[in-house]
């Protein structure tokens, strides 16, 4: 891995510090400005990993699937900085985290050796359990529910295929994906209750904390697979 890699992932890790930092003491253009910039750090990490990669379309792929969740990162952040029209962008946020699933999972099907009914299956038991547990938590998604349950079942979908993955196939680009989905997954569930559940200012901050940390690593170690696959 070439040594601007390593410069690009302290820079990453350096703007979220500041991003989370500003959070929650700043106004939200420049809180917007940070977290633009730490996604954009992901971003140039995949950019730089694909001219090493060995297969153009897996890299290819998972760049979309980086750039969507910039994207998404930015829509989301208005949210916060025009508060009017929440839920158009939550929404539209939503949606560009989806489409970026969706390429991840296209991009790691070259690894499943598996029938994809194993992926559904699993995928529905997960996303089961995950509602329910948010339901019994006190999460109340409101009119957003029916496209919240759809996103959590392509969430589980991600998480059901890298793990598949990993177990048939053991590889350091398979530990790295279902690492990373693991991340993913977990900021996206932690997501839920900072933007459905009422809470203290603590607990908010904390989960804040760990939503943006997970987040953050997983989209590294997508970046990072480019490397490797």
């Amino acid at each position: 891995m070439p040594a601007l890699a390593y410069v690009l992932i302290s820079l990453e890790a350096i703007a979220m510090i500041l991003y989370l930092t500003f959070y929650f003491r700043a106004g939200t253009r420049i809180t917007l400005l940070l977290k633009t910039l730490t996604s954009g750090c992901f971003l140039a990490l995949g950019i730089l990993a694909l001219f090493y990669a060995a297969d153009a379309k897996f890299a290819a792929t998972v760049l979309l699937g980086l750039f969507c969740g910039l994207v998404g990162d930015i829509v989301l952040g208005l949210r916060r900085l025009y508060r009017n029209p929440k839920k158009e962008f939550f929404l539209s946020g939503l949606f560009m985290f989806f489409l970026g699933h969706v390429l991840y999972m296209i991009a790691f099907s070259k690894f499943s050796t598996l029938n994809i009914h194993v992926f559904l299956i699993s995928a529905a038991v997960l996303t089961i359990f995950m509602v329910i547990i948010m339901d019994l938590s006190g999460v109340n998604f409101g009119s957003t529910r029916p496209a919240v349950i759809i996103y959590t079942l392509i969430s589980a979908l991600l998480l059901s295929v890298t793990v598949v993955n990993v177990i048939a196939v053991f590889t350091m680009v398979n530990l790295l994906l279902v690492l990373g989905a693991l991340l993913f997954v977990t900021s996206d569930f932690l997501l839920s209750f900072l933007y459905f559940k009422k809470m203290n200012t603590v607990s908010m901050r904390v989960l804040k904390i760990l939503n943006i940390a997970a987040y953050y690593a997983g989209q590294t170690l997508f970046a990072l697979s480019i490397f490797l696959a």
